[in-house]
């Protein structure tokens, strides 16, 4: 009769165990960002063990970021960018949640309606990405993920630019995110 119980017990063990190891790996990998390790690893490689270190710490999010740097890659090729354009919009779609690791993870799965003080730990997650982003030494990249949430009418975050004023990455990574 707790065959049951058992099993569940097991499995929740295994999940517990999997995800500390993945918030342990994730740990490393944005302490690399932010010091000297990204200069010794491949700047792509390092964005995405990161990428996948965030789906496997937040596993209803699983495949988002590829999904969405899919999309971005298509977008910008579509419109004619240059090959390089379109390789930084694709590498700054893979890591665009990047911040989210500074969120906690209570607010992250709440299941209900998020408080005002709670969105705005949210909202401040592009910031945080984009200051990890910095680190590789590439303005624009960073400044993709800093604008990925920014609204053409001007009511987005973190800084409320509108229009034009979006870079175009981010424009590209905020469509393709919200598809």
């Amino acid at each position: 009769p707790h065959s049951r119980d058992l099993v569940f017990g097991d499995v929740l063990l295994w999940g517990w165990a999997r995800r500390a190891w993945a918030e342990r790996r994730l740990e490393a990998a944005a302490r690399s960002l932010t010091g000297s390790a990204a200069a010794d690893e491949d700047r792509e490689t390092l964005l995405r063990r990161v990428s996948s270190l965030i789906e496997r710490r937040y596993p209803y999010t699983a495949g988002h970021s590829k999904r969405v740097a899919g999309h971005a890659e298509r977008i910008a090729s579509a419109m004619g960018l240059p090959r390089e354009e379109v390789e930084r919009i694709r590498i700054a779609a893979l890591v665009h949640d990047i911040g989210k690791i500074n969120i906690p993870r209570a607010i992250l799965s709440k299941p209900s309606r998020l408080t005002d003080a709670e969105f705005a730990v949210v909202k401040r997650h592009p910031g945080d990405g984009a200051v990890m982003v910095e680190e590789l030494g590439d303005p624009e990249l960073a400044a993709i993920v800093r604008h990925h949430h920014e609204r053409l009418d001007g009511r987005g975050y973190p800084d409320g630019l509108a229009g034009e004023d979006i870079p175009l990455g981010a424009r590209i990574v905020a469509v393709a995110d919200t598809f």
